[in-house]
C-alpha cells in the first residue's frame, strides 16, 4: 500500500467518526484536488465545523504537490510553509469512508461512478468545471485556485457569508 494513501486512511480513521468528509478526486492529484481539500479545510476549520475534505486521484502516482500548487495555496494563506501533499489513488475504501465525493470536472465524476459504481449516489462534480493547470506557469495556478476557492465557498459555505 502507497503510504500516502495508508496516511489518508489512518487519518479518516484516528478523527471523529461523526465528522463529515468530503473526497475531491482530480486526475492526478497534485493540483486541483489537493487544492480544494485545503481550501475545504481551511473554510471548516475557520468556521469551527465537524467537517474536513480529503483528495485522490484517478491516476495518482505518489508524487508530491506541485510546487505551483503549493505556492498559490501558500501565497493565498490558505495554507503555511510546512504544508505536505503526496498523491493518493482512489480506491474503495476512500469511497466508502467519505460522505461525498466531488470530482472536479464532470469526467472525474463520471469516471468515478463507473468505476466505483457502489458509491453512485455519493458522486457528483463540482458545478463549475475546473481546468488542469498542471504544468502551467503560477499565474494558471493562482487562477484555478481564485476559481476553487469561489466554487467551493458558494457550494459548501455560502450560508456563512465567508
Amino acid at each position: 500500500m502507497n503510504t500516502a494513501l495508508a496516511a489518508k486512511e489512518e487519518k479518516i480513521r484516528n478523527t471523529d467518526e461523526n465528522m463529515y468528509t468530503v473526497l475531491f478526486v482530480c486526475t492526478g492529484n497534485t493540483c486541483r484536488s489537493p487544492m480544494a481539500e485545503a481550501v475545504y479545510n481551511f473554510y471548516a476549520k475557520k468556521l469551527g465545523l465537524n467537517a474536513r475534505a480529503v483528495s485522490a486521484g484517478l491516476f495518482a502516482s505518489g508524487a508530491k504537490l506541485s510546487a505551483h500548487a503549493k505556492t498559490a495555496l501558500v501565497d493565498a494563506g490558505f495554507v503555511d510553509e510546512d504544508y505536505e501533499h503526496m498523491s493518493t489513488q482512489i480506491d474503495e475504501k476512500l469511497c466508502e469512508s467519505a460522505d461525498l465525493i466531488i470530482g472536479m470536472t464532470d469526467s472525474h465524476a463520471m469516471h468515478l461512478i463507473m468505476n466505483f459504481p457502489a458509491y453512485a449516489t455519493k458522486i457528483r462534480a463540482l458545478t463549475k468545471e475546473i481546468a488542469d493547470p498542471f504544468g502551467g506557469y503560477l499565474v494558471t495556478y493562482k487562477e484555478t485556485l481564485v476559481q476553487i476557492d469561489s466554487v467551493i465557498k458558494e457550494e459548501f459555505f455560502s450560508e456563512y457569508n465567508i
